[in-house]
């Protein structure tokens, strides 16, 4: 049975906070980080470390300002995931019945928490220095150290629960693409509105993600050339970034284009026919029935002509384009900086 909740809202809903209210949830959030800090603090007061703990700044920036984001994140995914993907019901072929296993199946993707253990463990393996935890162990376990594991690793379970709810929210468009659609709405952005818009708040996650990196990473370092620069990993994540978002859309594009070109050319097929019914000798009555078909296949077809292909409008694009420009810029003032001030 898939679960119903994302694992960290089903923690937070258990707690003494109304989960509606949204300020009183991000106050909850931030009490829940703050009582992650002070237990640190307690654990290294007590080896006599208290000094060192306050002053390490990366760790507070860490748990106060990283880790709040993925925590907003899921609370909004988990109140607006369901409303967005019932935002699409009108647009698809398919019964009552049918459509509720459908939701059922894309918010069991988003609520599983397998995948996120899974990229958490992957994250850890890859990042996580091994052989300075294999050093400290080898001196002996103390509470401290069984803080700092513990603390790493909802660092990491944290990353990948950001990581598989964007996954998860891209597969959600992906499949519903790949369903029957059976009408054509000259709204169609309005109903793929919802799942735009949680696209858009993870692909600002994942731009700020790849300037902190960057700023963070290359402040300092030796200047490169323009075309290093360009040829660099950095230009092809911001690339498979931008392809990421759209390429569902372009699904559904294609999907949608398929209809109405099927229900122009089923028009044109009625067109033709009636034609042929005119240019026979018929009776007055008979003509005035055709014509007045013929006024009406033309109502169609341009109700057909008019109604929207695309899921998805110029206003979106555009946001994209300046998400992907956020840290285009911060890597190209990184390079300025190393360039000419260091």
């Amino acid at each position: 049975m898939p679960q119903d909740m994302i694992w960290l809202e089903a923690l937070f809903k258990r707690l003494p906070f109304q989960y509606d209210n949204l300020r009183s949830q991000v106050l909850a959030r931030i009490l829940f980080l703050a009582g992650i800090w002070l237990s640190g603090l307690v654990i290294y007061s007590v080896e006599g470390l208290s000094t060192q703990y306050i002053s390490n700044f990366g760790l507070f920036f860490g748990i106060f300002a990283s880790s709040l984001l993925p925590l907003y994140g899921t609370y909004m995914v988990q109140k607006a995931l369901p409303s967005a993907i019932n935002d699409v019901e009108p647009l698809l072929d398919m019964g009552e019945s049918e459509f509720t296993e459908l939701s059922k199946r894309i918010t069991g993707y988003a609520y599983s928490f397998k995948p996120v253990a899974v990229i958490g463990l992957i994250l850890m393996a890859l990042i996580s220095n091994a052989r300075v935890l294999i050093s400290d162990l080898s001196v002996g376990i103390s509470l401290k150290l069984i803080w700092d594991i513990l603390l790493e690793f909802f660092f990491f379970l944290l990353s990948g629960t950001g990581i598989w709810l964007g996954l998860s929210i891209w597969l959600s468009v992906l499949i519903i693409s790949r369903q029957p659609f059976n009408h054509l709405y000259t709204d169609v952005g309005t109903k793929f509105r919802g799942l735009a818009m949680l696209i858009l708040w993870f692909t600002a996650f994942y731009f700020i993600a790849i300037s902190l990196g960057v700023a963070t990473s290359l402040l300092g370092s030796s200047a490169v050339s323009l075309l290093d620069l360009l040829f660099s990993p950095f230009s092809l994540f911001l690339i498979l970034g931008f392809l990421w978002v759209l390429f569902p859309f372009i699904s559904i594009h294609q999907a949608l284009s398929q209809i109405k070109q099927a229900n122009l050319d089923e028009i044109n097929k009625e067109y033709q026919a009636l034609i042929s019914r005119l240019d026979e000798k018929s009776s007055s009555d008979e003509s005035i029935t055709v014509i007045k078909e013929l006024l009406s296949l033309q109502v169609r077809e341009r109700m057909v002509s008019n109604m929207e292909e695309w899921p998805i409008n110029i206003g979106f694009v555009t946001k994209l384009l300046t998400l992907v420009l956020i840290p285009a810029i911060v890597r190209v003032s990184v390079e300025l900086f190393n360039r000419y001030l260091l």
